[in-house]
C-alpha cells in the first residue's frame, strides 16, 4: 500500500491511511498521513493481544473465535467509518480486499472505490481449496 500511496501522491492526490490504531506507527514511519477509526472498540495494542488469545486456541474454538472477531471488527468498521471518512475529507477510497464488506461504506456514500489485494486470495464460497493447506500427492 505504501508504494501505491507514493504513486498517488506523485499524481497530485492527497493520501490518508484510515486504519486501526495499531497501524499508526507503520504509516507514520512511512511519512504518510494517518487517521484512526474504531478507537474505542480496538485501542492501541488490541491486535497483539488478540493474536496472543488466538495462539492459545486450536480447531473449532479457533475458527469460532476468529469468525466472531471478524464480525465484531466488521460491525465496528461499518458503524464508525462513514463519520471518519467525512471528517477526513475523503472523496475516494482504495480498499484492501482483506477487509471484508468494507466496500459497503463508500457504496453507501456514493463514493468511488477500488480494491487492492495485498494477500493471498480468500475464497469464502468453498469452491477453491484454502491456500493454507499443503496437498501432497502420492
Amino acid at each position: 500500500m505504501k508504494a501505491l500511496a507514493r504513486e498517488l501522491q506523485l499524481r497530485n492526490h492527497d493520501v490518508v491511511f484510515l486504519s486501526l490504531l495499531d497501524a499508526e506507527p507503520f504509516v507514520r514511519a512511512a511519512g504518510l498521513t494517518f487517521v484512526p477509526y474504531c478507537e474505542k472498540e480496538f485501542p492501541a495494542g488490541f491486535l497483539n493481544e488478540r493474536l496472543r488469545q488466538l495462539a492459545k486456541l486450536t480447531g473449532e474454538a479457533l475458527v469460532r473465535s476468529t469468525v466472531k472477531g471478524i464480525a465484531a471488527r466488521t460491525e465496528a468498521m461499518l458503524n464508525s467509518s462513514p463519520a471518519t471518512f467525512a471528517s477526513a475529507g475523503v472523496d475516494a477510497v482504495v480498499l484492501d480486499s482483506y477487509e471484508m464488506f468494507r466496500e459497503v461504506i463508500p457504496m453507501s456514500l456514493g463514493m468511488p472505490y477500488v480494491h487492492v489485494s495485498n494477500a493471498l486470495h480468500f475464497d469464502y464460497t468453498g469452491y477453491c481449496q484454502p491456500f493454507l493447506l499443503s496437498i501432497s500427492r502420492a
